[in-house]
């Protein structure tokens, strides 16, 4: 949901517009508090919980992924974290290595706005292949002597496991 700081006599009520659970801004338990004419969320927007319950791509959906992610993989929710020693050509690469009992992930994140080649020297999963938890894509494995080297999107996130 879109929002920004209105003015008088609304002020901050823009920021704290309704969730929009319904297309319609319409139906059972709909809050509807703050509808100004010129208010941020509108319906048919795109926005309501039931237009992006149908749409795979949605941000909606993308979270329930992601929480279904950490209740599967203890290693996103209990155990430890490291940072991971990588190294990249400008700022913007981030990468942690995250275990518990006997599952080790890696998360590869690039807050830079441009795309970034990242090396690690001692990468600590050994597999051949490794899959991206959040897109489902196969990456190649570190080489023989535990380098690993790959090319990060901008504003990429990836959290890699080992292929078995």
């Amino acid at each position: 949901m879109l929002g920004e700081k209105g003015g008088p006599p609304a002020w901050d009520n823009y920021r704290r517009e309704p969730m929009d659970w319904y297309a319609s801004q319409a139906g059972p338990s709909q809050t509807t508090w703050f509808r100004p004419d010129d208010r941020w969320n509108l319906p048919s927007d795109g926005i309501s919980v039931e237009e992006e319950e149908a749409d795979p791509e949605s941000l909606l959906n993308y979270y329930r992924q992601v929480l279904d992610l950490r209740r599967e993989h203890p290693a996103l929710s209990q155990g430890d974290m490291a940072a991971l020693d990588l190294q990249a050509p400008a700022n913007g690469p981030w990468g942690i290595v995250l275990s518990s009992g006997s599952e080790t992930l890696v998360g590869l994140f690039n807050f830079a706005d441009a795309p970034q080649e990242v090396s690690v020297s001692a990468f600590p999963l050994s597999a051949q292949w490794l899959r991206d938890l959040l897109s489902g894509q196969l990456v190649p494995g570190p080489s023989a002597d535990g380098t690993f080297s790959l090319p990060l999107p901008p504003a990429a996130a990836l959290i890699l496991a080992p292929v078995d």
